[in-house]
């Protein structure tokens, strides 16, 4: 089971990380009514399709061509990408086409005065200012933690009978500086050889992978391009199950999601049979 680790940060300065990671601003777009075919609350597949299409097309094509770009097609990529988006024209061209996570996560909503979830961008929040950059913490975070901490604690005191006055840490900076290791340390972070490596090594090893599309911290779209760039034997793919989920990082956070997660796992292993 897989969840990746691709982040956007300083790597939207990457053409090609700039287009995948797109799509996750505009597929929450979709749910913010800022965009969308038919019911403009719910991410229907024909919404996505368009999405996903715009983002590997003309988008990718447009940020490829950089500074090469005619202030005309500048113009007409940066419209089209504000109405998937629900960000103006300006901000996109002044952005320079490359829709950085957090970024959006404050201006989406920001004539609303509202910010959007990074974990799950269905999540609103409020910030102390609706004039700075970035938002000052996530929603979709701060609106779990308490259960995830409480949850957690009851099950390993009271089910497992483990006590300790060690502190829990849910997400914490005491782990840094993380260390990556052949992964990368001091650029783009890769595990894809890793993996492509156990997989070949191990014929029987299949991986299931869940998305949610409303996930800003691991972008459904940059998880499949990952994949499809393993490289080596074309038949690895045939033992990976991509799953997508109408819900964030924490899909199980959404019942709906929680009830297909189970039974997507459970198809899983019954297959491994």
């Amino acid at each position: 089971m897989a969840k990746p680790i691709v982040t956007p940060g300083p790597l939207m300065k990457n053409a090609r990380f700039a287009a995948i990671s797109s799509v996750s601003t505009k597929a929450p777009s979709i749910t913010q009514t800022k965009f969308g075919p038919g019911d403009p609350s719910r991410l229907t597949p024909a919404a996505l399709a368009h999405c996903l299409a715009n983002s590997t097309g003309e988008y990718q094509t447009a940020l490829f061509k950089g500074s090469a770009l005619s202030e005309s097609e500048l113009k007409a990529v940066a419209e089209k990408t504000a109405k998937f988006t629900g960000l103006s024209t300006e901000y996109v061209v002044k952005s320079n086409l490359r829709l950085d996570g957090q970024r959006f996560m404050k201006e989406v909503l920001r004539s609303d005065s509202k910010t959007v979830g990074r974990f799950d961008s269905r999540y609103t929040g409020k910030d102390a200012l609706d004039v700075t950059e970035r938002p000052d913490y996530d929603p979709s975070y701060t609106a779990v933690l308490g259960s995830y901490t409480e949850g957690f604690n009851s099950y390993v005191r009271k089910t497992l009978k483990y006590e300790t006055d060690l502190p829990y840490e849910i997400l914490t900076g005491r782990v840094h500086p993380w260390n990556f290791g052949q992964a990368g340390n001091g650029r783009y972070v890769n595990v894809a050889p890793t993996l492509r490596s156990a997989m070949t090594t191990n014929p029987d090893l299949k991986v299931f992978v869940a998305n949610g599309y409303y996930d800003l911290a691991t972008p459904f779209a940059a998880t499949k391009y990952t994949f499809n760039h393993l490289g080596g034997d074309r038949k690895l793919l045939d033992r990976v199950t991509m799953t997508y989920y109408e819900a964030g990082h924490m899909m199980y956070l959404h019942k709906p999601s929680l009830l297909k997660l189970k039974d997507d796992i459970a198809k899983f292993y019954e297959a491994k049979k």
